[in-house]
């Protein structure tokens, strides 16, 4: 069922022109929502930016760069557990940082090599939620006082590598296409799919409900690999400039998975409605199936250029996209349903 609501732009960060933070490897998981208030991860600055719902900039999270209580050196995430505190992860100092909902620092714990998660959310306040990766396996895994506990897991594709290129080494990524678990939380529901189409609901440690709504898996190409691209992948180093692995380079070097990923990014509103971004090649138009953690499949909705990972309030969503330099922007849009 197509549902007949509407995106329309109300404001926007990042960008090759905008110098207010560094976003030239912005992911997902650097963004977390707050009260209505946007948080962003800017690494090279070591601080967490702030953002009002109408995108005035407020003040910045984090005392600066170091590793004594309340620096932040290189934060990799940022996630909100159920009590409002702000979770930073800080692979550099080997540990994650807590602030309260006004941005003062409260604690650290360490962040164990030997139980590494990445990705970092939270759905009730002594556990963590993120991604566990080996040369084998990802998988979804809740930490709680040390112990760690599968939630799901997928055959990881396999590690590739191209000649050097911005680094001594060369740079190692995965079979292009390749599946991967996406998740995300909005209070105490978590929501996840393992790249077959499902779209699964824990509340808190529990889960609670699973959803799918079939439609056509469509096969990959090299063409589509080109187009979905572009210039290549942009990587940064710290300290080292922006540096991009050209497109023919990553082709030569990789192979491709036999299909798209069902999914490309997932987003969950206030409510604990799910919006799952169908992959998208390039910047081609998109569509993002609803589901409601209830009553399941609602409707598909066209997004176009947006790329849905988190809800600033029910009527505002926020999307990680790029711009015509390939650089990460953030734009929030309004929902009119």
């Amino acid at each position: 069922m197509i549902l007949d609501w509407r995106l329309s732009a109300a404001w926007s960060l990042g960008g090759a022109l905008d110098t207010s933070l560094f976003v030239a490897t912005l992911k997902a998981k650097d963004i977390a929502v707050l009260n209505g208030t946007l948080l962003v991860v800017d690494r090279d600055r070591s601080q967490i930016a702030r953002y009002s719902s109408d995108g005035v900039k407020l003040a910045s999270i984090g005392r600066g760069f170091g590793g004594g209580p309340g620096e932040l050196r290189y934060p990799r995430s940022v996630a909100v557990d159920p009590r409002g505190h702000i979770i930073v992860e800080e692979d550099a100092n080997g540990r994650i940082s807590y602030f309260d909902a006004g941005g003062r620092f409260v604690r650290h714990r360490p962040h164990e090599t030997q139980r590494s998660i990445s990705q970092i959310r939270a759905v009730t306040d002594s556990s963590l939620i993120g991604l566990v990766n080996t040369s084998d396996t990802i998988a979804l895994a809740s930490l709680t006082d040390g112990r760690m506990r599968t939630i799901a897991s997928i055959r990881a594709p396999r590690w590739l590598g191209t000649a050097p290129v911005c680094s001594a080494t060369g740079y190692p990524f995965r079979t292009l296409f390749g599946p991967t678990i996406l998740f995300a939380t909005a209070g105490p529901v978590l929501a996840f799919t393992a790249g077959d189409g499902q779209v699964s609901f824990l509340r808190g440690d529990r889960p609670f409900a699973r959803h799918a709504h079939a439609f056509p898996r469509r096969r990959t190409s090299k063409a589509m690999a080109r187009a979905h691209l572009g210039k290549g992948i942009r990587i940064h180093v710290a300290g080292m400039r922006p540096c991009t692995v050209p497109t023919a380079m990553l082709l030569d070097a990789g192979d491709l998975a036999a299909e798209l990923p069902a999914y490309g990014s997932l987003a969950v509103d206030p409510d604990g409605v799910v919006w799952a971004t169908r992959f998208a090649v390039g910047t081609e138009p998109a569509v993002a199936d609803v589901f409601h953690p209830d009553t399941g499949y609602v409707g598909t909705v066209a997004i176009g250029a947006a790329r849905p990972v988190a809800f600033l309030t029910r009527a505002l969503i926020v999307s990680l996209e790029a711009d015509d330099d390939e650089v990460p922007v953030v734009r929030v849009y309004r929902v009119t349903r």
